[in-house]
Protein backbone atom coordinates (compact mmCIF):
# COMPACT_ATOMS: atom_id res chain seq x y z
CA UNK A 1 0.00 0.00 0.00
CA UNK A 2 1.32 3.47 -0.88
CA UNK A 3 0.29 6.59 1.06
CA UNK A 4 1.65 9.55 -0.92
CA UNK A 5 0.48 12.17 1.60
CA UNK A 6 2.48 10.48 4.37
CA UNK A 7 5.29 9.34 2.01
CA UNK A 8 4.80 5.80 3.31
CA UNK A 9 5.06 2.33 1.81
CA UNK A 10 3.31 -0.45 3.73
CA UNK A 11 4.01 -4.11 3.04
CA UNK A 12 1.90 -6.23 5.36
CA UNK A 13 0.90 -9.80 6.04
CA UNK A 14 3.57 -11.23 3.75
CA UNK A 15 3.97 -14.98 3.44
CA UNK A 16 6.46 -17.01 1.43
CA UNK A 17 8.27 -13.81 0.49
CA UNK A 18 12.03 -13.61 0.51
CA UNK A 19 12.57 -10.39 -1.43
CA UNK A 20 10.33 -7.67 -2.80
CA UNK A 21 11.73 -5.31 -5.45
CA UNK A 22 9.94 -1.96 -5.67
CA UNK A 23 10.18 0.38 -8.67
CA UNK A 24 10.28 3.37 -6.33
CA UNK A 25 9.63 6.22 -8.82
CA UNK A 26 6.59 4.37 -10.20
CA UNK A 27 5.02 4.47 -6.73
CA UNK A 28 5.07 8.28 -6.66
CA UNK A 29 6.94 8.37 -3.34
CA UNK A 30 9.16 11.43 -2.76
CA UNK A 31 12.92 10.79 -2.48
CA UNK A 32 13.50 14.32 -1.15
CA UNK A 33 11.49 13.70 2.04
CA UNK A 34 11.79 11.15 4.81
CA UNK A 35 10.25 7.89 3.62
CA UNK A 36 8.62 5.39 5.96
CA UNK A 37 8.48 1.70 5.09
CA UNK A 38 6.24 -0.37 7.36
CA UNK A 39 6.76 -4.14 7.22
CA UNK A 40 4.89 -7.01 8.81
CA UNK A 41 4.75 -10.71 8.04
CA UNK A 42 2.07 -13.34 8.32
CA UNK A 43 4.56 -16.22 8.36
CA UNK A 44 7.02 -14.76 10.88
CA UNK A 45 9.93 -14.97 8.44
CA UNK A 46 12.28 -12.12 7.59
CA UNK A 47 11.83 -10.16 4.35
CA UNK A 48 14.13 -8.04 2.18
CA UNK A 49 12.83 -4.90 0.48
CA UNK A 50 14.79 -3.50 -2.47
CA UNK A 51 13.96 0.08 -3.43
CA UNK A 52 15.11 0.49 -7.04
CA UNK A 53 16.18 3.74 -8.68
CA UNK A 54 17.04 5.37 -5.34
CA UNK A 55 19.08 8.43 -6.37
CA UNK A 56 21.77 8.47 -3.67
CA UNK A 57 22.81 6.93 -0.38
CA UNK A 58 20.49 8.09 2.41
CA UNK A 59 21.76 10.33 5.20
CA UNK A 60 20.41 7.81 7.70
CA UNK A 61 18.17 4.80 8.14
CA UNK A 62 16.27 3.96 11.31
CA UNK A 63 14.37 0.84 12.26
CA UNK A 64 11.72 1.30 14.93
CA UNK A 65 13.22 4.70 15.80
CA UNK A 66 16.83 3.53 16.21
CA UNK A 67 19.78 3.63 13.84
CA UNK A 68 20.26 0.26 12.18
CA UNK A 69 22.95 -1.27 10.00
CA UNK A 70 20.91 -3.96 8.24
CA UNK A 71 20.57 -1.95 5.04
CA UNK A 72 22.81 -1.19 2.10
CA UNK A 73 23.01 1.14 -0.85
CA UNK A 74 24.52 0.17 -4.19
CA UNK A 75 25.31 3.26 -6.30
CA UNK A 76 26.04 1.13 -9.39
CA UNK A 77 22.48 -0.22 -9.47
CA UNK A 78 20.83 2.68 -7.56
CA UNK A 79 19.27 0.20 -5.13
CA UNK A 80 18.57 0.72 -1.45
CA UNK A 81 18.08 -2.61 0.32
CA UNK A 82 16.40 -3.02 3.71
CA UNK A 83 17.04 -6.38 5.32
CA UNK A 84 14.38 -7.07 7.91
CA UNK A 85 15.87 -9.83 10.02
CA UNK A 86 12.91 -10.21 12.39
CA UNK A 87 9.60 -11.43 11.03
CA UNK A 88 7.45 -9.18 13.21
CA UNK A 89 6.07 -5.71 12.51
CA UNK A 90 8.64 -2.95 12.08
CA UNK A 91 8.83 0.58 10.78
CA UNK A 92 11.82 1.86 8.80
CA UNK A 93 12.52 5.55 8.23
CA UNK A 94 14.87 6.62 5.45
CA UNK A 95 16.31 10.14 5.69
CA UNK A 96 17.33 11.62 2.33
Amino acid sequence: DVDLAANRLTVSETANLSELVVDTPATGLDFAQALTVDLSTADGLADTIVLRYWPQAPAGVQRDGFADVSWSYDPATAELTLVEYDGGSHSWTIQP
